[in-house]
């Protein structure tokens, strides 16, 4: 394998912090060689480049990397204000926006108005989780017989933009019922 090191495109959403150093170093490099904290291994088929990062650009990373259900502004120049919601799962259901997974490359994108964005799980006679969407509405619907809902955060919008997002929910769910009642753990 051989040509430039070229900065990375795709990775896991977890990874979102250390890509994003890891491309600095590219482009503050170019062409990516070895040198001073630069290792690169060159095999057949792949090259393995380390890079030696001090403990701050570490930290700095990891504060970046994308947790389940972390809402993200995802707003554009057209008209509407937008988020995303990074891939988590629901009693290992993966979740929906206008019927397009959250596992999806790209995500989708919700449009949002002030107001909370939620988890509305439908659930069969005994409880059982059968689908999961993301919705955005002005507070969170109480539930019902069959249908479950949990706020993942609240959105602020403003003149067609998301200026605020807090977020309520950091990791993965499990939906349980105890007589009918929703109980969510993480």
């Amino acid at each position: 394998m051989s040509g430039p090191i070229t900065p990375i495109t795709t990775a896991p959403a977890a990874f979102t912090g250390i890509v994003e150093k890891v491309n600095e170093i590219i482009a503050a490099n170019p062409p990516l060689q070895a040198g001073k904290g630069i290792q690169i291994d060159t095999g057949k088929e792949n090259r393995i480049v380390s890079i030696k990062l001090t403990e701050n650009d570490i930290n700095q990373a990891f504060n970046l990397a994308q947790h389940p259900f972390r809402i993200v502004n995802a707003s554009t120049s057209t008209p509407a204000a937008k988020v995303r919601v990074i891939y988590g799962t629901v009693n290992n259901f993966v979740p929906t926006i206008g019927g397009v997974s959250l596992f999806t490359t790209p995500p989708p994108t919700l449009t949002v108005v002030t107001g909370t964005v939620y988890l509305d799980a439908t659930v069969d006679g005994v409880g059982v989780v059968t689908a999961v969407i993301i919705s955005n509405a002005a507070s969170t619907p109480s539930d019902t017989t069959t249908r479950k809902y949990k706020t993942i955060g609240s959105v602020t919008v403003t003149s067609n933009a998301v200026t605020a997002i807090s977020q309520s929910v950091k990791t993965s769910l499990t939906l349980y019922l105890c007589n009918g009642t929703a109980i969510w753990e993480s």
